[in-house]
C-alpha cells in the first residue's frame, strides 16, 4: 500500500488554528479523481490517523459533515464567520467512521463465528463496521476485488459465513482449491 503524500504543515496549522478559534475556512480541495474544487467548511477538528492528517467539519457546499485528507487541501483562508460545533463532537471517531465506510468496488457482509469483542480485536475500526449478530458478529467491509476479501477473511483465523456477495463466495472456493492443490503438491515430495 502506497504511503499518502505528506500534508503541507502550513495547511495543517491553519486548519487547526481555525478549528480552535471556531472560524470558517475556505480552501481548494483536490479529490483523487477530479478537478480541484473550492470548499467552505466549519472545521470541527484536525486529526492525525494512520499516517495522514484529516479535517472534519460541516461542508457548506455539500450541506453535510465531511472528512477531507489534508494532503489534498491547499490555499486555506480563515474567514470572519464563526460557528458552533456539535456538542461533544468526536473528530477522531468521525475520521475512523468515514474510513470504515469508504465505498469500494465490492461490499462484503460476513458473519464471524466468534464474539464481537474478538472481532474488534482482529479487525481495525477503520476497516469495517462490526455489529452483534445472533450467531457471533456481523462484519461489513469493502474490498477492491472479491479475491482480496477472500484472502483477508482466510487470514482472520476464525470461522465465518459469507452472507454476500456471491462473488466473494466464489473467490473463497477458488482460494480453497489453490491452497488444497498447493498442500497436495507438497505432500508428494
Amino acid at each position: 500500500m502506497a504511503t499518502p503524500p505528506a500534508a503541507d504543515p502550513d495547511v495543517v496549522s491553519e486548519l487547526g488554528a481555525a478549528a480552535g478559534e471556531r472560524r470558517q475556512v475556505a480552501f481548494t480541495h483536490r479529490p483523487p479523481n477530479g478537478e480541484p474544487q473550492q470548499r467552505t467548511v466549519d472545521p470541527y477538528g484536525v486529526v492525525f490517523h494512520a499516517g495522514s492528517w484529516y479535517v472534519v467539519g460541516h461542508d457548506h457546499d455539500r450541506a453535510d459533515r465531511r472528512t477531507f485528507r489534508a494532503d489534498r487541501i491547499e490555499k486555506v483562508t480563515r474567514s470572519g464567520a464563526r460557528f458552533v460545533p456539535p456538542e461533544r463532537y468526536d473528530a477522531a471517531a468521525a475520521v475512523v467512521e468515514t474510513l470504515a465506510s469508504t465505498p469500494y468496488g465490492v461490499g462484503v457482509r460476513v458473519r464471524l463465528h466468534t464474539d464481537i469483542d474478538q472481532v474488534r480485536r482482529l479487525v481495525p475500526a477503520t476497516v469495517g463496521t462490526v455489529t452483534a449478530h445472533t450467531d457471533g458478529a456481523l462484519l461489513q467491509v469493502g474490498a477492491t476485488f472479491a479475491e482480496d476479501a477472500a484472502r483477508h477473511l482466510a487470514m482472520l483465523g476464525v470461522g465465518w459465513t459469507v452472507l454476500s456477495p456471491d462473488e466473494v463466495r466464489e473467490a473463497m472456493r477458488t482460494l480453497a482449491t489453490t491452497l488444497t492443490t498447493a498442500v497436495g503438491a507438497s505432500d508428494t515430495r
